[in-house]
């Protein structure tokens, strides 16, 4: 008997910090640093479907993610950068390189930005 796992992949979010400004006035980007979410599963949009974001707007997205009942939606704010991975990654060596290394490997299957999240009664989803 094949037992499928429902949540086969893992969810991260990356989070930007405010710009400060220091002493002499001059402006200091944000820190970056990815955090792990939740398990999930995605599923790719192979036919071109559209949805309609929160504006309005149709939208044909990449891909389908569907989270565990419960999940939080504020670290999932429309245009969050996304990356689901087939394995769980050290979030503390995430960076461009790694990203582009890990989709190349086939170990990092999407990286997008969140077009909209929707809280379901089985389950939540986001379309990337």
């Amino acid at each position: 008997m094949v037992v499928l796992e429902q949540y086969p992949h893992y969810l991260y979010f990356l989070t930007i910090s405010e710009s400060t400004q220091d002493n002499n006035g001059t402006w200091q980007k944000g820190e970056q640093s990815w955090n792990f979410l939740c398990k999930c599963r995605v599923e790719r949009n192979g036919q071109a479907a559209s949805i309609t974001t929160t504006d309005g707007k149709s939208f044909i997205f990449s891909a389908t993610v569907y989270m565990p009942k419960g999940t939080a939606e504020k670290p999932l704010q429309i245009g969050t950068r996304i990356i689901v991975a087939t394995q769980e990654l050290d979030t503390e060596s995430i960076t461009e390189a790694e990203i582009k290394t890990q989709t190349a490997n086939g170990i990092i299957l999407i990286d997008k930005t969140n077009a909209t999240f929707e809280i379901g009664r089985l389950h939540n989803r986001m379309w990337l």
